[in-house]
């Protein structure tokens, strides 16, 4: 190749190294880089388009069966891509090889402007074996082509066709496994021609919604611009065999679309089938089962008029052979038969039996039928001693393909059982089992009545051992179809479609599109509805070349619509560095080593709210850790807090009446926090969703709500105040598992499990519930008390950065808190909230906000209580109490300490469940600990 575009000059060198004449002129788009010794003569420049066509001689000849098609010639073409940074201005072009080479000499035989067109067979040699070694007569014959480079070498010196080496670095592919460097290797394919239907890909590729959004018109929408057409087919085994059939004779092909075609177009079966089973026999009469040919259980006289009946139905079939059981009550009938139609001989075959029974034999039919839970159990399930039905399948399919082998042009009786003519039948249809049991047809008498005749068509297919239409290697390939041409046999070519044509037929494979749709519009037979298009796809990203493509691809040659309205494309998984995760590397996350740690829950926790879905993710252990003690930590010892303190709760029919300040706030949140979620939900928007639950549930739920309301749970004044505040942590916590179950589906489950023990839930699980309803409220009543609790959050916050410059502790009251917002003046409910929270005794307003930091003795002692109380409630923890089971405590210290304790016995018993406070004595204790009060040791003990 040569680049049209650059100036060519031809050069005549005298050099030692050259021997031959005929090698003295040399081409070359830069200043020639000859030896010290050698004279050289410009002879005349020209432009690299006018040597487009130049024919010249081929460096080594190669057989002519090398090359694909006709004799080649040997002509330069032109090529855009050639430089002088590589050499010459010349580029050695091996089609076969090489994906750009190809593209380079496809593209010249096809330009309607090029000057060659037409005139010059460019010829695409494969001078390498499938094994990667040089084909005969070639330089390096036998050799790998990594080691034929020397060989080459030598030649090129032996003929004085070689004048300097230089080396010169360029990019190669690699393996992306083992980094060994590739062989591009040029085969016949067979191709979808995609670019006929590109304008309707880019079409439905706007109706998209991509997450990303940057993906529609970036990395996917650029890919649909530069469409390539489709390499279709593969040469390996496994797979499904592309449906093309080749005639031996004319090379005719034919592209086959379903099972019937097939079957007509193989010339269809042999011969006629009736089948007919036995008439009315004792066996039937007495409601009981045998298919042992020694038993003898003759036709009743009622059967043998049914059969005589049936035999006159038979004249008109032209019955040629009769096949029958060679159990009494088919022999009988057939020989009834044979008699009327003027058939001499009656050919018996065990295949042809009824089902064998085992240990059920001579037993009642109802007995038998009982061992078998339904149909699907008959297929694989068989008494000691008997057959399932894939057995008598088998066998009956067995007998079938003898008679398609033996006889030809035939109408041929078959006389046999209930059971054995209806599986018979659904086989030689070529129904599967799964088919067959889909189809709803019934076994037995309800398929196949007393002595009716019927036929039943053979259909022509490839099957496998076992009788089962198989359309996949080796079966197939087997599989011969008469040429519609000259009527030779037609062999399946041997390839197989390309894998990520199985991935793009998903939605209509899964539905046996269109066959099940026909069927079902022929008979009663309920279609598999056909799921299309999906409401939203989620891959990663590599999939945009991949599976997204390969559906939308399907889809559009079916003239059907993008197959999905919405695609939600993830980023990969990188390891902490931001490095891509390999074995080699040694950085690859075991995931099932993560999750046996930390729980699935919190794996998906982290994937949904780290970062947006289309972003990669740096995966650090350190993150999931946090996720486990942040969110899923939280909401699980939110509803522990619950449970502790609540026995029961109302159904979740009635509304929450609480007139509680913060029951009607945390309601609000929670409506506006579902309101959000199902919004950006409805967008796609899963980051956004997870981020407003996780801040929901710590912030306000578990940090403001939970904590305010600890109180009523704990103690309150009076049962409604419990009541209300248990109920409305019920529904917050039920809300809360509805809408995070998509996400933690284990942790919701629990929960709810939990929370139906308390309440009554209709609902058997979390996943069974409907995605929860707000309940309407005036705009007015959600902005006035939404505003107000943030003014008072907002006023605490700023209480509690004063107390933590001021060095104290929030467990140590303080005598007075004064604050500048007077809209909170007559809003007690809030003040009071305030009040516990900052733990001041007074508010007070005008002025600058000021926290009074002065501790008076009597401060100082409640204060110290606080924390004495802090310590036994968590020493009574670590006794595995519960906070509803009464202990004792026992103290010993200085008098001061428990002269103080003692003013405060009354409250200390209330607060922490204690049924006796004992100062001094024998210390008798399950847990103690020592505590210091202000540089005195107080010992606590409790039991």
């Amino acid at each position: 190749a040569v680049n049209p575009a650059m100036e060519y000059t031809k050069y005549k060198v005298k050099s030692k190294k050259i021997k031959d004449k005929k090698n003295e002129y040399i081409w070359s788009a830069i200043p020639f880089p000859h030896e010290a010794d050698d004279k050289i003569d410009i002879v005349e420049k020209r432009s690299g388009k006018s040597l487009v066509g130049m024919a010249y001689e081929s460096l080594f000849s190669a057989p002519k069966e090398y090359s694909f098609g006709s004799d080649p010639q040997y002509a330069m073409i032109g090529a855009d891509f050639v430089s002088t940074e590589e050499g010459t201005g010349f580029v050695h072009l091996a089609p076969a090889f090489g994906e750009e080479d190809m593209a380079a000499v496809k593209s010249e035989i096809r330009n309607p402007k090029s000057e060659t067109l037409g005139k010059i067979n460019y010829p695409i040699l494969l001078t390498v074996n499938l094994d990667g070694t040089m084909k005969k007569g070639i330089p390096g014959e036998g050799k790998f082509v990594r080691d034929a480079n020397e060989a080459v070498i030598t030649e090129l010196k032996k003929k004085g066709a070689l004048y300097r080496v230089f080396s010169y670095e360029h990019d190669y592919p690699h393996c992306w496994r083992c980094d060994t460097p590739l062989i591009y290797f040029a085969k016949n394919s067979w191709w979808v021609r995609m670019t006929e239907v590109k304008k309707k890909l880019l079409e439905e590729n706007k109706k998209i919604n991509w997450i990303p959004a940057h993906l529609k018109e970036g990395r996917f929408g650029e890919f649909l611009r530069e469409l390539r057409d489709w390499a279709f087919s593969r040469e390996r085994y496994w797979g499904t065999p592309l449906p093309v059939w080749k005639c031996g004779t004319c090379g005719y092909k034919d592209v086959i679309g379903s099972r019937e075609e097939l079957h007509e177009k193989s010339g269809g079966a042999k011969n006629k089938y009736i089948f007919i089973r036995h008439g009315e026999a004792v066996t039937n009469v007495r409601s009981i089962v045998s298919t042992n040919p020694e038993k003898r259980y003759p036709l009743t006289l009622r059967g043998r008029t049914q059969a005589e009946r049936a035999a006159k139905k038979l004249k008109a079939y032209k019955i040629d052979l009769i096949f029958s059981s060679d159990i009494l009550r088919a022999q009988e009938t057939a020989e009834i038969a044979a008699k009327f139609l003027g058939i001499k001989r009656i050919q018996f075959d065990k295949r042809l039996r009824e089902i064998t029974l085992g240990d059920f034999e001579d037993k009642s039919v109802t007995e038998y039928s009982n061992f078998f839970a339904d149909v699907q159990a008959r297929f694989n399930s068989a008494p000691i001693g008997g057959e399932t039905l894939k057995d008598v399948r088998r066998r009956g399919v067995y007998f079938l393909q003898e008679m398609e082998r033996k006889y030809a042009g035939k109408t041929i009786l078959v006389v046999s059982h209930g059971d054995t003519l209806w599986i018979m039948k659904e086989a030689a249809a070529g129904f599967s089992e799964e088919e067959t049991i889909a189809r709803e047809s019934m076994p037995g008498d309800a398929a196949t009545p007393f002595a009716e005749p019927f036929s039943v068509e053979y259909k022509n297919l490839p099957r496998d051992e076992i009788g089962d239409v198989n359309l996949h290697r080796p079966y197939v390939d087997a599989f011969t179809l008469i040429c519609l041409k000259c009527r030779g046999g037609m062999r399946r070519v041997p390839e197989v479609t390309d894998v990520w044509f199985d991935s793009g037929a998903m939605p209509f494979a899964s539905a046996h599109y269109p066959f099940a749709l026909a069927q079902s519009q022929k008979s009663k037979v309920k279609s598999q509805n056909l799921s299309f298009p999906a409401d939203y796809i989620a891959e990663a990203v590599d999939q945009t070349r991949g599976w997204f493509y390969t559906l939308l691809a399907v889809a559009t040659l079916l003239g059907k619509s993008s197959p999905y309205k919405n695609v939600i494309s993830l980023g990969h998984v990188l390891d902490k560095n931001g490095q891509k995760m390999s074995k080699s590397k040694g950085n690859v996350v075991n995931p099932g080593e993560m999750i046996q740690k930390y729980g699935a829950d919190t794996l998906r926790w982290y994937f949904y709210i780290i970062n947006s879905p289309g972003e990669p993710k740096r995966f650090d252990e350190r993150d999931l850790m946090q996720k486990l003690r942040g969110f899923l930590m939280t909401f699980w010892n939110s509803f522990v807090l619950f449970d502790t303190y609540v026995d029961k709760v109302k159904s979740q029919k009635s509304k929450v009446k609480s007139s509680n300040v913060l029951d009607q706030w945390i309601l609000l949140k929670l409506d506006m926090l579902v309101s959000f979620v199902t919004e950006k939900l409805d967008q796609y928007d899963i980051t956004a969703s997870t981020r407003a639950i996780e801040d929901f549930t710590i912030n306000d739920f578990s940090q403001w709500f939970l904590r305010r309301s600890r109180r009523r749970l704990q103690h309150p004044q009076t049962q409604k105040e419990k009541d209300d505040a248990a109920q409305t942590t019920a529904m917050v916590l039920e809300t809360l598992c509805r809408i995070s179950a998509p996400f933690v589906p284990f942790l919701t489950e629990v929960i709810y499990q939990e929370l139906r023990k308390k309440g009554k839930y209709k609902d058997t699980s979390i996943h069974l519930t409907k995605w929860p309803i707000i309940e309407a409220r005036s705009k007015k009543q959600k902005a006035g008390i939404i505003k107000d609790m943030e003014m008072v959050r907002l006023v605490v916050a700023e209480a509690l950065k004063l107390r933590a410059q001021a060095g104290i502790k929030v467990r140590q009251p303080l005598q007075e808190f004064r604050i500048k917002n007077l809209e909170l003046r007559n809003k007690q409910e809030l003040l009071e909230l305030i009040k516990d929270e900052v733990n001041v005794k007074k508010i007070t307003f005008g002025g600058e906000l000021k926290l009074d930091t002065k501790i008076t003795p009597e401060l100082k002692e409640e204060g110290m209580i606080r924390e004495f109380i802090r310590n036994i409630q968590e020493m009574r923890r670590d006794t595995g109490r519960k906070p509803s089971q009464k202990i004792s405590c026992q103290i010993m210290g200085s008098q001061e300490l428990e002269r103080i304790i003692g003013r405060w016995t009354k409250f200390i018993k209330k607060e922490t469940n204690t049924i006796e406070l004992k100062v001094g004595g024998k210390r008798i204790f399950k847990v103690e600990r020592e505590v210091e009060f202000d540089g005195q040791t107080l010992w606590i003990g409790i039991s």
